[in-house]
Formats: C-alpha cells, structure tokens, sequence
C-alpha cells in the first residue's frame, strides 16, 4: 500500500521523473526496439522525449502549445483518426482515469493496433480508502501539471481488465506502484497506483 509519507517528501517534477524512469524501464521488457509507439494523451511528451531515443514515436493530445522534439498530432483521444494496425504500441499513461469513456478509447486502440500490438497503461486504483490520499496529492501537486481526479472516473484493476478483455486483449502483467525517496518501483499488490501491459 503507498502511505502518505512515500509522496509527501517528494515534489511533483521529483515524483513525475521517477515515474517516467519506472515506465522507461518496464516498457522496455514488452516493446521491442525500433517499434512504432502512439502515446495517447501525450501532454508535453516528457515520456516520448525519453522512448524516442529507441523507438519510433507519435504523440496526440488536446493541446495545441507546448515544444515537442518528436512527431506531434492535436487530436481526440475519443476519435483516433489513424487507418487499422498501424502502431506496433500504444501507450495510455495516466489518461483513462480522466477520459469520458475509457472503454471507447480502448476499442480504438485495438483498432490501430497491429496484431500482436502492445498497450502499456498507467492508473490510479478506484478504492475508496485510498482517495482520500489521492485528494491529498491533487492539492498537494495541483501546481505542477497534476490533472486531478474524480472518484466516479478512477478504474479498479477488474474493470480495467474486462474493458481490455471486452476488446479482445490479453493481459501480459500488471503492478502496483510504490514511489519511495530514491526511485520508484513495481510491486505485486496494486495499491492506488498501478501500470500493466495488454496484447492484441
């Protein structure tokens, strides 16, 4: 389980590096070099800014500003203008929890997955006596580009799945998070935050 104390001593930009450097490591493990990735909801793209140095990467989000070093698309993440199986990957990190409709999105990228494709995604837990921690952080970070939550769209780790399963998908691993004073690291029991990996 994550304690107060594991985020609180750290500041947002601190907390979000060590994420990044978590998901860089992990999506190496499933993803092959040279593999074309679609970040859905990119933002800045600080988490393509470190994969394009080993693969082919396209970011989409919303927003229009902002300086990306890497292929960049204002686009929908509810309309994903893209023709079937054309990424080898796509990432979906810490956007479900803040989509309308997670399982549309997940339909989609199914749809312009190749076959074989991989779907790495990252989440907050739908657990409610964890949220009062996460309302914490969102006040705590609300400063530092921390988009905050809304309990009726958080994902437990089931209704996560059946979406993915719904679409045909199969569940290669999923982890918990734990974000501690030095890095962070995945652990067996999901907790409030967690990350995992889909084939098509």
């Amino acid at each position: 389980m994550i304690l107060p104390n594991d985020f609180l001593h750290l500041d947002g930009d601190s907390i979000q590096r060590k994420l990044l450097n978590l998901k860089y490591e992990y999506i190496q493990r499933f993803i092959p070099s040279g593999s074309l990735i679609l970040d859905v909801g990119c933002g800045e793209g600080e988490f393509l800014s470190l994969l394009k140095n080993k693969y082919k990467v396209v970011g989409i989000d919303l927003k229009k500003s902002g300086k990306r070093d890497f292929e960049y698309i204002v686009m929908d993440a509810h309309c994903l203008a893209f023709k079937n199986s054309v990424f080898d990957a796509v990432i979906l990190s810490d956007m479900l929890e803040h989509a309308e409709n997670p399982f549309e999105i997940i339909k989609d990228v199914g749809r312009i997955l190749k076959d074989n494709g991989i779907v790495f995604f990252s989440t907050v837990n739908k657990n409610p006596f964890l949220y009062p921690l996460l309302k914490i952080l969102d006040l705590v970070y609300s400063q530092k580009n921390w988009l905050p939550h809304r309990y009726s769209q958080l994902l437990s780790p089931p209704k996560l799945h059946r979406m993915f399963s719904e679409t045909n998908m199969k569940k290669l691993d999923m982890k918990g998070v734990i974000v501690g004073v030095r890095k962070a690291r995945t652990i067996n029991r999901v907790g409030l935050y967690y990350i995992g990996v889909y084939e098509k």
